[in-house]
């Protein structure tokens, strides 16, 4: 009640977005707030990162292209943008972007990512060597390239490799002091092992990432390491866990929770169409980037 009409906007918009996590009434916030003060720079921001979250990826663009319009251009514009045009895969347009900004001198972790994805979508081994390189002895962005490198490697097949590269990953964030990125890494890792079918890795991937850090986005795909390995019942009390712990989350009740429903309903034959059920209020959002660079969770 003591704030500006423009602080009330900021302190509602992001209560909804970064505490609650309920996106369809931070975007309502945001919407009205670009109205009342159409040259305010964090709305189209926002409202992209919003948008690719679930899955409205043209929406998401025209925000980010908002953005740059009215804002001074920065790094975190020209990031959005090249991740909008990758998000579309209008590669050709992605990689103009990213290069009009380093040209400029706006160069980024988030910018050297993304130019990893173009490159990787384009079978271009040098162009994913340069980003590897750019990150080597960075802290902080160092340990994201590895867990690319280690992710394409198991792409690939090669699971020695990729287990390499994780190892490598979980070092270097450990360096840096990161406990969420750490516990991201293992998360990642534990997925990586299920999908090959070693279950007894992927589970001690599981627990040490819940060791560290309990991040909602990591217990997510800890969770879903155990479903695919046959453990259902310590895969449904961790998504029970997030249910509780993010009872008004657009993410956890739209994509995660009925992910995870769906993966454990499989885990007993003849349940196909009840895990068919439990995803019919996923579909919508199945396009979204609800994750992070460090542990990527769409499309499951």
């Amino acid at each position: 009640s003591r704030v500006s009409e423009w602080e009330k906007f900021y302190i509602e918009s992001h209560y909804h977005d970064f505490a609650t996590g309920d996106l369809e009434k931070a975007a309502k916030v945001y919407e009205l707030w670009g109205q009342i003060y159409p040259r305010e720079g964090v709305v189209p921001t926002n409202l992209g990162n919003l948008f690719q979250t679930l899955g409205q990826h043209e929406k998401a663009l025209a925000e980010f292209r908002e953005s740059m319009r009215i804002s001074a251009p920065d790094g975190l514009g020209y990031s959005n943008l090249v991740l909008g045009y990758v998000s579309l895969k209008r590669l050709d347009e992605a990689s103009a972007a990213a290069k009009e900004a380093i040209a400029k001198n706006f160069d980024s972790a988030a910018l050297r990512i993304y130019l990893y994805d173009i490159a990787f979508m384009k079978s271009d081994a040098p162009g994913m060597a340069e980003q590897v390189a750019w990150a080597t002895g960075k802290p902080g962005k160092e340990s994201v390239m590895l867990g690319l490198e280690a992710s394409t490697a198991a792409y690939q097949g090669k699971l020695r490799m990729a287990r390499d590269f994780s190892r490598q990953e979980f070092s270097s964030a450990e360096r840096a002091g990161d406990k969420e990125m750490t516990a991201d890494s293992e998360a990642s890792a534990a997925l990586c092992e299920a999908l090959y079918g070693n279950a007894s890795q992927a589970k001690q991937h599981v627990t040490d990432s819940l060791a560290t850090v309990k991040g909602r986005d990591a217990q997510y795909v800890a969770a879903m390491a155990l479903a695919l390995v046959g453990d259902s019942t310590r895969a449904k009390s961790l998504a029970d866990e997030l249910d509780k712990r993010y009872p008004e989350d657009t993410v956890v009740r739209f994509n995660y929770s009925p992910t995870l429903r769906a993966l454990i309903a499989l885990g007993v034959p003849g349940n196909g169409a009840k895990a068919v059920a439990a995803l019919t209020v996923a579909s919508p959002y199945e396009l979204g980037v609800p994750g992070s660079n460090t542990l990527r969770t769409n499309l499951y």
